[in-house]
């Protein structure tokens, strides 16, 4: 994980374009690689700030559509369940952070 906010968003933005071509494409490609990427994503929703959590919640969402087209269920996915669920924890009812994760 790094600390630069750039590089974050590059990063969101890259896993995000991975997992939309892949929704092109076989998905059974990515298939190996969803606990590793879940995982990273669930670091980044814990750690990132205000305006790249925007992004790693888009990337999140194209994550989860390739995951329940090349496996129903979503087990590899319970990786970002956990730090989702302690940011919203974290928030009050008006916090405008809850926008992206919502």
């Amino acid at each position: 994980m790094d600390h630069n906010k750039f590089v974050q968003e590059a990063a969101c933005g890259a896993v995000a374009q991975l997992c939309e071509s892949c929704k092109e494409g076989p998905t059974a490609v990515l298939q190996p690689y969803l606990q590793g990427i879940s995982s990273v994503l669930g670091s980044a929703v814990a750690q990132y700030g205000r305006r790249n959590l925007r992004c790693a919640c888009d990337a999140i969402i194209q994550l989860v559509e390739v995951a329940s087209a090349s496996q129903p269920g979503g087990s590899q996915l319970q990786a970002v369940l956990l730090p989702l669920c302690n940011r919203m924890a974290g928030l009050g009812p008006h916090d405008t952070d809850l926008i992206p994760i919502l």
